[in-house]
């Protein structure tokens, strides 16, 4: 069993959702909406209580990123799992809405994901 496992599916199913965002470039995501950033606030905050997460904050993105193993292996050196980033894209022109990016990638980890009190069994 995944620890938040709920959340990486709610966000694998908004991933799935993604279309281009405008005409005139390559940007996939889904526009941003106060439903939607509230429901990804939400995933995003249950996800922190149980794994390391990395927040970039700029001007033109706010980016979450985390790793979420399903495996550990090697006495706990290595972790199968995957790579999580949720990107909020802002724009200072009008005609762009901000728009949410969700990469779910497969991955290994050799950095114990788990915030410090989890206890590897």
């Amino acid at each position: 069993m995944i620890a938040c496992g709920e959340q990486l599916k709610m966000l694998e199913e908004l991933a799935k959702s993604q279309y281009q965002v405008y005409n005139d470039s390559a940007d996939y995501g889904i526009i941003n909406t106060p439903t939607l950033q509230k429901q990804i606030h939400d995933i995003c905050e249950e996800l922190a209580k149980t794994y390391k997460i990395k927040v970039k904050d700029t001007d033109s993105e706010k980016k979450v990123e985390l790793f979420i193993p399903f495996e550990i292996e090697d006495e706990g050196k290595y972790f199968r799992g995957v790579n999580v980033e949720v990107t909020l894209f802002k724009s200072r022109l009008k005609r762009c809405k901000p728009f949410f990016n969700i990469n779910i990638l497969g991955g290994i980890s050799t950095t114990d994901p788990f915030l410090s009190d989890w206890i590897l069994v």
